[in-house]
């Protein structure tokens, strides 16, 4: 389980390649106890992590 809130997105990058190099193939990404009020705010910043740790991330090619 991974802990993310507002202030450490930028680290997400490199703890998920950390991760990665161990063998890990999933991660649980953590919002709970980020002082976020709303489920928008934790879909955002869920979003925010996804952009950093997948490259395809919010650009889905199906879309037009």
């Amino acid at each position: 389980r991974l802990p993310v809130d507002r202030t450490n997105v930028d680290q997400v990058e490199n703890a998920v390649a950390r991760w990665r190099e161990v063998g890990a193939t999933h991660l649980c990404i953590n919002t709970m106890g980020a002082g976020l009020r709303t489920v928008d705010e934790h879909l955002g910043l869920l979003s925010q992590v996804a952009e950093a740790v997948l490259p395809s991330a919010g650009h889905d090619e199906r879309r037009p």
